[in-house]
This record gives structure tokens, sequence and C-alpha cells, in this order.
């Protein structure tokens, strides 16, 4: 009987600690990721006035360190750079990585 209550005890808490960290253990949730995505474009688009063309591709990631998602940005004119965006209350660019940075947002 101890033995039993112990077991059910410790499949309780495996499945607790699994679906508490379920987003750190799968790398994000694809749903967060498509929205933010979405999100990222929109901002690219409406406000920083690109057109659909001029984006190569946005690629996000989750951060299991931080526990956060980062959108990581090409554009189609500057292919060897990526500006990277974090999504707070709204999009905004956090830095990039390349040889050059004519998109950097001031």
């Amino acid at each position: 009987m101890v033995r039993k209550i112990l077991v059910i005890c410790m499949i309780l808490f495996l499945a607790v600690a699994v679906s508490y960290n379920f987003e750190w253990i799968i790398g994000g949730y694809p749903q967060t990721k498509s929205a933010i995505q979405g999100n990222v474009r929109d901002y690219l688009m409406n406000e920083q006035n690109y057109k659909i063309t001029d984006i190569a591709s946005i690629d996000v990631t989750y951060s299991r360190k931080f526990g956060d998602y980062s959108a990581q940005v090409i554009l189609s004119d500057e292919k060897e750079t990526k500006y990277y965006y974090r999504i707070d209350e709204k999009v905004k660019q956090s830095g990039y990585n390349g040889k050059t940075n004519k998109h950097r947002e001031s």
C-alpha cells in the first residue's frame, strides 16, 4: 500500500514537472512562434514600410536560458546580416549580426 502511494505521488510529481516545463522541453510553442512571426512581419511592413519582397526570412526561436522568444530577420538586399527583434509590449529591434547594418533602427 505504501509503495502504491509512493508510485502515485512520483507519477503526479513528474506529470506536474513536465506540464510546467513543457514549453522549455519542446523549445517553444509552434503557435506562439507563428504569431510572433506574423507580428514581426506586420511591424516591418506597417511601421518600417518594408514590402513583403524586402523580407527574405523571419525565424522565431525560443531561448531556454531566458524563457523568451526572439525573431531573426534577414532582408533581401542584405542577406549576410541578421537583425534581431524582441517582442515585449511591442516589436523592437534589439541588435544585428553581420558586416553591414544599413537597416539598423535607432
